[in-house]
């Protein structure tokens, strides 16, 4: 028997940016009116120290108090065990490994523990002003794939990116471990792949994440992408990690500080050219 958990994220920085988003949009958005932004629009002025970013990084200091000694430090292999190898977690937000390997889901840590089920949810949200449920999760670019613009042998590159991507050994990919392929670490992110019948035999468990899949194409948010996002998520992940571990001392300060930085790195690049990239990224 241990000590068991609410909850655990990845809050180690660099990505603790990552938890930190799925807590900021259901906030910016019932704080807009369900028209959440990184920016204004207009200005390119960050909204990341608005009131409702304020209260999304004290909502998610208070989560880490359910959290286990140590979660400030923890990435992709830490979580994965609390939550599914050791079972002393009861929530995390997560990639979809677990979905794939729920069949390794240990039970609770108290005696005579029940047969452990994986549940799936999108994060939770925020009611608004106006009565309304605001509800995101994150939609990342999946598993991309690039050749380098300096490469020597270009051609032989998309030859082998062609091979890995083709509908047969794609589905294989992201199914792995099989017979077939090893391990990859690669999620299904296609239909194709979530509605394989072949992929469902032989990972039955993974059924409970298709509804999932459809939830979140519905309620998603992108993720920076525009020039400078490295910068700019970086500088993201510093500030939240200095107020989570007490550093700086208080939410405002932190995303106060982490306003001015992000206002010069639109100036460094160009606040117009910023703002087009922005609105470009929204299609």
């Amino acid at each position: 028997q241990r000590d068991f958990y609410g909850a655990a994220f990845q809050l180690k920085p660099p990505r603790v940016f990552y938890w930190y988003l799925f807590v900021y949009w259901p906030h910016i958005a019932a704080e807009r009116g369900g028209d959440p932004h990184y920016f204004d629009p207009g200005t390119m002025k960050p909204l990341i120290n608005s009131d409702a970013a304020v209260k999304a990084l004290e909502v998610l200091k208070k989560a880490t108090e359910y959290m286990p000694p140590g979660v400030l430090a923890w990435e992709w292999d830490e979580t994965f065990t609390a939550f599914v190898k050791e079972g002393y977690v009861a929530m995390t937000i997560h990639w979809p490994d677990e979905g794939k390997r729920a069949p390794e889901l240990a039970p609770l840590p108290i005696p005579n523990p029940p047969e452990p089920e994986l549940g799936v949810a999108l994060p939770p949200g925020v009611i608004g002003p106006d009565g309304k449920l605001y509800q995101y999760t994150m939609i990342d670019a999946a598993w991309v794939a690039g050749i380098a613009k300096n490469s020597a042998n270009p051609e032989a590159a998309w030859a082998v990116l062609s091979f890995l991507c083709s509908p047969e050994h794609d589905l294989e990919r992201v199914m792995a471990p099989t017979d077939y392929m090893p391990d990859t670490g690669h999620d299904p992110y296609r239909y194709s792949h979530i509605y394989s019948p072949r992929f469902l035999a032989l990972k039955p468990h993974f059924k409970i994440m298709t509804h999932a899949y459809e939830e979140a194409a519905v309620h998603g948010f992108p993720l920076l992408k525009i020039p400078g996002a490295y910068e700019y998520l970086e500088k993201l992940a510093t500030y939240v990690h200095g107020y989570l571990s007490g550093e700086i001392p208080d939410a405002k300060t932190a995303l106060d500080d982490l306003a001015a930085e992000w206002e010069s790195i639109t100036e460094e690049f160009g606040r117009e050219s910023q703002r087009e990239a922005y609105l470009g990224m929204w299609g």
